[in-house]
């Protein structure tokens, strides 16, 4: 039965993160110029580096044998509680946003800061769930390389579009911004 895990697991993962990202961005759309550019593009490259990113560690836990490991049968209940904690984080967080949500960075009329929720922790609770999603799923590669892929791309990509949020939140809210912010570990308390 690992096996058999082992072999979905992955693409099973990052289908899951798929249809969950399709079914979060549903919830609220801006229209193309709605964001004031506040955006610079960073929806746009989380696409952009992350698709690419889990493709590659596909064909590399595939074809690189130097570097593989096997997850035990337990290990794969631990990775399957990542990914579920982390699908849970955001979209906790996005319902704590609630009308306020965007796919797009975006200062909506009558924006006011979040505190509640995972926000009172976090300043970015939805990106820790998704990395979450990400170390899990590359776990389930049972690769080195391949977790280093998807955990570095989503890290990088994710790193850009919040110095573009919190430079768009910093604009509308000063000072009350500075103090939210603090307070919070930005994604992992301790470390970012």
């Amino acid at each position: 039965m690992p096996s058999t895990i082992a072999a979905w697991a992955p693409g099973g993962l990052a289908a899951a993160i798929l249809v969950s990202e399709i079914l979060i961005g549903r919830q609220q759309r801006l229209e193309p110029d709605e964001d004031g550019g506040a955006d610079r593009g960073s929806h746009r490259l989380i696409w952009l580096v992350m698709v690419p990113s889990i493709v590659l560690a596909s064909i590399v836990a595939k074809r690189q044998p130097a570097g593989a490991f096997v997850l035990p049968a337990g290990g794969w209940i631990a990775v399957g509680i990542v990914f579920a904690a982390g699908a849970t984080l955001r979209w906790w967080a996005v319902r704590s946003l609630g009308r306020l949500f965007t796919v797009r960075v975006a200062i909506r009329e009558g924006h006011r800061l979040v505190t509640a929720g995972p926000y009172a922790w976090l300043r970015h609770p939805a990106y820790t769930g998704v990395l979450l999603q990400f170390l899990a799923m590359g776990l389930g590669f049972q690769h080195v390389l391949s977790l280093c892929l998807v955990l570095g791309a989503s890290v990088a990509a994710l790193a850009w579009r919040i110095a573009v949020e919190e430079a768009a939140l910093a604009a509308r809210f000063g000072a009350d911004w500075t103090a939210f912010a603090s307070r919070r570990a930005r994604v992992l308390p301790g470390l970012w």
